[in-house]
């Protein structure tokens, strides 16, 4: 079993502490009994023995927890949050959430740094160290590295099944965020006008209700819009998230809300199952949905359902850090049909292909996700508020609407971004 440490040290008012000072102070009360009793009671003894009961009894605690309160501290101020601690054995455990940085790699290389150099200063007798990095309160990947060797040993893996420890979720912990994001749409108009779009300010508010819960609320403010010239804002979605897993690594991700830039209404749901050591994955996308607008600064709503039952196969392929997917079944206008799906990170920029036949209608994608400045995003961790992490950029190509596979609310591919076990396999390769 790992024994958790309380990571917010009080030592005046901490009842733990305060109880383990009664212990050692009855402890030292029967020895002083005991030599006393014995007539040994040559001063320099009794004050030696009693020197050496503080030292071992007070002080070696307080300087343990000095140590582990100054490492919280430095990682907070970094830009680290929800910190929590657990040891075991020679093990310790590190959870941690990098909301203060723009690269999830770069934030397990500050932090694996950080817990190395603590390790190493304390003199312990750690040989192993876990840190498993969170993301909204979801456990997104695990990592094992030895004490005294290098990154490129470090193994990594998923780490959903990870219930992060609610009693030692750090103080510092932000509750409600605002992130100012910058969405670029272009889709197919016809065939004297292929490209049209719209982009504008969207403000993204979110609220952690709890550890597998948080709600949200975006807003479309548009520069331009192609789409819908007389449309200059619009409630883009409006929900909550939630969040469960399983065992064997498995994930189940739910979005619940108004999602009026994509006009519907409803429920949509993923189930995630990682496969062979986290280089493939299966993923079960169902959703049921309704019309829903906001026009003339009135919400709108249909009768008709519309539902969504999809399967989607997806090979992860390290050494190049890119994936091939293949999916298939009923999409969102009743349509059934397949497609594929290809796609690669340049460090950290994203480029993805998406090809869907769908009842002999053709439906193809272009994705380009690029990181937006500055790399150190310490107001998002300290104020509460940024810029997103990444710039999108989305074209569409149909000319009818089918192969349509919506992605509403705060989508997984958000929470998780690059803190996948090949994307970091890939990163350790790279730095050899």
């Amino acid at each position: 079993m790992f024994s958790l440490i309380k990571v917010d040290f009080d030592l005046k008012t901490n009842p733990k502490y305060q109880v383990y000072l009664s212990i050692h102070f009855f402890y030292a009360w029967i020895m002083e009994k005991l030599l006393c009793t014995k007539k040994v009671c040559d001063m320099r003894i009794y004050k030696t023995i009693l020197i050496l009961l503080a030292f071992l009894f007070l002080v070696v605690p307080i300087i343990y927890a000095d140590t582990y309160e100054k490492f919280v501290e430095d990682a907070n101020n970094a830009g680290h949050k929800d910190i929590s601690i657990i040891e075991h054995s020679d093990t310790l455990r590190v959870w941690y959430w990098p909301l203060g940085f723009r690269s999830e790699f770069d934030a397990y290389k500050d932090i694996r740094n950080r817990t190395h150099n603590y390790v190493n200063q304390s003199k312990g007798t750690f040989k192993h160290i876990e840190l498993i990095q969170l993301s909204w309160g979801i456990p997104v990947i695990y990592s094992r590295s030895e004490s005294e060797k290098p990154i490129t040993y470090d193994t990594f893996n998923n780490a959903y099944h990870l219930q992060s420890p609610k009693q030692l979720y750090n103080n510092n912990l932000r509750k409600f965020l605002v992130q100012i994001n910058f969405p670029l749409s272009i889709q197919f108009g016809n065939i004297d006008d292929p490209f049209i779009y719209k982009t504008g300010i969207r403000p993204d508010f979110r609220y952690l209700i709890s550890s597998n819960l948080f709600a949200y609320g975006q807003v479309d403010l548009y520069v331009h819009n192609e789409f819908n010239p007389n449309v200059w804002y619009k409630p883009a979605n409006l929900g909550m998230v939630f969040w469960k897993t399983f065992p064997k690594n498995i994930i189940s991700f739910t979005n619940i809300g108004v999602f009026t830039h994509k006009e519907l209404s409803g429920i949509d749901e993923k189930l995630i199952i990682p496969l062979f050591n986290d280089s493939h994955s299966f993923v079960a996308h169902v959703g049921y949905f309704r019309y829903a607008n906001f026009i003339d600064n009135t919400f709108y709503y249909g009768t008709k359902s519309k539902k969504l039952a999809l399967a989607k196969y997806t090979w992860l392929y390290s050494p190049y850090d890119c994936s091939l997917a293949i999916l298939g079944g009923r999409f969102l206008e009743g349509d059934t049909g397949w497609g594929m799906e290809i796609s690669r990170i340049f460090n950290e920029v994203e480029f993805g292909l998406s090809a869907i036949i769908s009842d002999d209608d053709f439906n193809g994608h272009i994705r380009v996700s690029v990181p937006l400045l500055p790399r150190n995003r310490a107001s998002l961790s300290t104020h509460g508020i940024a810029v997103v992490r990444d710039f999108d950029l989305t074209y569409h190509y149909a000319k009818v609407y089918k192969g349509n596979e919506p992605e509403v609310g705060i989508s997984f591919r958000e929470i998780e971004r690059y803190a996948k076990p090949t994307h970091f396999r890939h990163m350790v390769i790279q730095s050899k």
